[in-house]
């Protein structure tokens, strides 16, 4: 589960078993944590496994398993 603030950071929560919080980690967030120090932050989208997240500036960043190509990378790495 994730979420934008109005201030533009993100903000991620959940099992975490493929990194999809972003926090560079594996661990279990029963609470939001905030992803970096960014603020330029616009819209996500959160599936089983995987993050989706937009910016202001048009860029979209992808976390967690990337195994049928969801992560939008052109590979399954």
């Amino acid at each position: 589960m994730g979420s934008v603030k109005t201030d533009g950071t993100l903000w991620m929560w959940g099992r975490n078993s493929s990194g999809e919080l972003g926090q560079g980690n594996t661990t279990i967030q029963s609470s939001p944590v905030q992803v970096g120090a960014l603020t330029d932050w616009s819209d996500l989208v959160c599936g089983q496994a995987f993050t989706l997240a937009l910016k202001t500036d048009g860029t979209m960043w992808g976390f967690g398993k990337n195994n049928v190509g969801m992560l939008g990378q052109n590979n399954t790495t």
